[in-house]
């Protein structure tokens, strides 16, 4: 298992560090600090593989555990940690993205 915070993202505020960087920021498909597209696909793979893993050791099974059954807490201040733990839990234990 792993833990984490959050998925990829970009800076927290690209305003604040944009005149110190030599060369320019790359644009991003999100607002500054949320979950980016390649930072949720990410997650959907690591929720794949975990479900394989834990499927495989016999600790979940098809079907387990049904909606509803599975509570986490993210950190309600924040977007894209809300946004990585529904994609990581909603791949690992429903197989949806």
């Amino acid at each position: 298992m792993a833990l984490q915070r959050h998925g990829v993202r970009p800076p927290s505020s690209t305003k604040e560090i944009t005149p110190l960087a030599a060369d320019p920021w790359p644009t991003w498909d999100v607002p500054d600090g949320q979950l980016t597209s390649h930072g949720k696909q990410a997650i959907v793979e690591l929720g794949q593989w975990e479900a394989q893993m834990l499927r495989a050791r016999g600790l979940v099974r098809e079907g387990c555990p049904k909606p509803g059954d599975v509570f986490a807490w993210a950190n309600s201040g924040y977007q894209r940690t809300i946004d990585t733990a529904d994609t990581l839990l909603r791949r690992r234990f429903l197989g949806a993205a």
